[in-house]
């Protein structure tokens, strides 16, 4: 019984050693990321919110955020805040290349409707 107990320990044990490595090394790799943010970024926040950073902070640990380019909506929010950056640096919505596929995609449809009809 004893023997038993050692074992389920030991086991745990080397469970909770690796699952610390793996956190501390995902915490790091996010703080260097944090620290080379730039202007220009996007990033997406805790809450899902998807912005562009303005400007970095490092002394008080905030960011500003543009939430409307168009309407200049700015936001400020901790670091900490950040979930997940983006690898792309300045594109924008309006300049998206996906617009020419969805047009092709309409015509498609449009052209397959027809033909449907024509049957």
């Amino acid at each position: 019984m004893m023997p038993l107990f050692v074992l389920m320990g030991a086991v745990l044990l080397v469970m909770w050693f690796f699952s610390s490595r793996s956190r501390k090394r995902q915490e790091a790799e996010h703080k260097n990321k944090i620290k080379q943010l730039e202007k220009g970024t996007r990033v997406m926040l805790s809450s899902g919110l998807i912005a562009r950073v303005d400007k970095v902070d490092p002394e008080a640990d905030e960011v500003r955020v543009v939430i409307d380019e168009d309407k200049k909506v700015y936001s400020t929010y901790a670091t900490a805040a950040i979930a997940k950056i983006f690898d792309e640096k300045r594109s924008s919505v309006k300049d998206d290349d996906s617009a020419p596929a969805k047009a092709e995609v309409k015509e498609s449809s449009k052209e397959a409707t027809k033909e449907t009809a024509k049957k």
